[in-house]
């Protein structure tokens, strides 16, 4: 069976990393080398009596090129294991870039490596997408915040605009409302511990209790698509009702017409036999 979290980290990594080499070609020479260079680091760690090694940051390298790669199975691959290592805690993003002056986190270019799959035209890398933000920004370890924060909603919100595939579109839709849950959640705590006087709450205490992502996806999934046949059925039993509100509505006037109809030839027939009576009289 495939690496769980009951595995731990490095079957996780070791696993995923090996899928990616055997499906890269030669001519990869770049990612195949961070694969081998990622798989040795592991064995060395091993090697050396390191145990329970929770830290996927240093992993990251091969999984960013894979990511990239124009095949849609390797991209996939990659996605997935990086959601995995998000949802599992072991890929926190918490180092900071060289070079980005102390201001830009991995976690920051974890999420632009996610986001920019969004275009990809497979429905399973789009999906995948949505399913790596969604750990991400739901994550008690991850902290993704600012701008970051708006590149993973602004690309679940391009996946529902521009997808091709109406699951994914539902998949969207219902994970953009779950963020922005999320979000507000986040922006009642902060405003509550203001106004008390206290300092700001960890990151954690932001968040609701942690559920496992793709069960947590597949809810999604599963609501949005509920949702979406519930408003069809709705819509469907509106215009049954108006057809058949119109179709009852035309004999009624015609009905209506003929007792108006027979009134009138009654009033006149009885007029007719009082002038008759009257001139007999006469």
């Amino acid at each position: 069976r495939p690496p769980g979290r009951d595995w731990g980290m490095e079957p996780l990594i070791e696993d995923s990393l090996s899928r990616v080499l055997r499906e890269a070609p030669r001519r990869d020479a770049e990612l195949r080398t961070a694969c081998e260079e990622a798989l040795k680091t592991l064995n060395e760690r091993r090697a050396e009596g390191i145990r329970d090694d929770d830290d996927a940051d240093r992993y990251f390298r091969p999984f960013q090129l894979a990511a990239q790669h124009s095949s849609a199975k390797i991209r996939t691959m990659a996605l997935d294991a990086m959601q995995k290592l998000i949802a599992w805690g072991y890929l926190k993003g918490s180092s900071h870039l060289d070079g980005a002056g102390g201001r830009r986190l991995l976690i920051d270019e974890v999420i632009d490596v996610i986001a920019a799959s969004r275009s990809f035209p497979y429905a399973g890398v789009q999906l995948q997408v949505i399913k790596a933000l969604l750990t991400a920004v739901s994550s008690n370890t991850c902290h993704v915040r600012g701008d970051t924060l708006l590149t993973a909603v602004g690309s679940i919100f391009q996946i529902f605009l521009e997808s091709k595939a109406a699951d994914n579109k539902r998949t969207a839709s219902g994970t953009l409302h779950q963020l922005i849950g999320i979000v507000f959640q986040r922006m009642e705590v902060w405003e509550q511990r203001k106004t008390a006087g206290l300092p700001p709450p960890p990151h954690a205490a932001l968040l609701p209790p942690p559920e496992d992502s793709a069960a947590a996806t597949k809810r999604t999934h599963e609501e949005a698509v509920a949702a979406a046949e519930a408003e069809a059925a709705r819509a469907a039993a509106s215009a049954e009702a108006e057809s058949e509100s119109a179709e009852g509505a035309d004999p009624a006037d015609g009905s209506g017409a003929t007792a108006d109809g027979d009134a009138t030839s009654a009033a006149a027939a009885g007029d007719g036999e009082g002038e008759g009576d009257a001139g007999s009289a006469a």
